[in-house]
């Protein structure tokens, strides 16, 4: 089994090498992807009953801090993209106080070592849909309270008809843009067929194209 990991930490780190070599411009990069929701590290996702791979063991697994696998990553990202903006981003916070802590934890753990350049939310229509704006803003600004620039990565809206769109629109989109600590906000599958269809998230349809 440590034959395997480390085996796995040489191919972790052959991969940023790779990735550094062909693309040594990246302005941005998403570092760890869903560390709470997602992990690679052998956790059963919501809306599937298949585990992830693990190869957060293979860069410390939970350690001492909890998160371990996490700050290698972003050692590793510093180390190979010293000139990039390190990005943690993550989904369904800031409609929870208990989610937004945890991801407080992690932040505070990169940023101890400056290791993070940016707070990424995804702020899909799951995450925002039937949550207070008071909820919303309380949790913005506890991620704020860190320093770290916040990016509104993923954000999509659901609505059957233009209409229903435009209200839920009215009634988040200020509270994100109007936000000083909000650096940037990134559309997610605007076009039909592409993302939450069913729901109605795209923005456009064939006929618009």
């Amino acid at each position: 089994d440590a034959l395997h990991i480390s085996s796995e930490r040489q191919e972790i780190e052959e991969w940023f090498s790779a990735l550094a070599a062909r693309y040594d411009t990246i302005e941005y990069i998403d570092v760890v992807n869903e560390p709470i929701h997602n992990a690679p590290n052998g956790m059963v996702p919501w809306g599937t009953t298949t585990p992830n791979v693990n190869y957060a063991k293979a860069l410390g697994g939970a350690g001492t801090t909890g998160w371990d696998w996490v700050i290698t990553a972003f050692r590793l990202a510093r180390q190979y993209f010293p000139e990039s903006k390190l990005i943690l981003n993550e989904y369904s916070v800031i409609n929870s106080t208990t989610t937004t802590q945890t991801f407080i934890e992690i932040i505070n753990l990169l940023k101890a070592e400056n290791l993070i350049d940016g707070i990424g939310e995804q702020a899909h229509a799951f995450t925002t849909s039937g949550v207070s704006v008071a909820t919303l803003k309380s949790n913005l600004d506890l991620l704020a309270a860190t320093g770290i620039p916040i990016y509104l990565t993923e954000l999509d809206i659901d609505g059957p008809t233009d209409l229903a769109q435009l209200q839920e629109y009215r009634r988040i989109f200020p509270i994100f843009w109007e936000h000083p600590a909000v650096k940037g906000i990134t559309f997610w599958g605007f076009r039909y067929g592409v993302w939450r269809q069913e729901q109605g998230a795209n923005l456009i349809t064939n006929d618009d194209m």
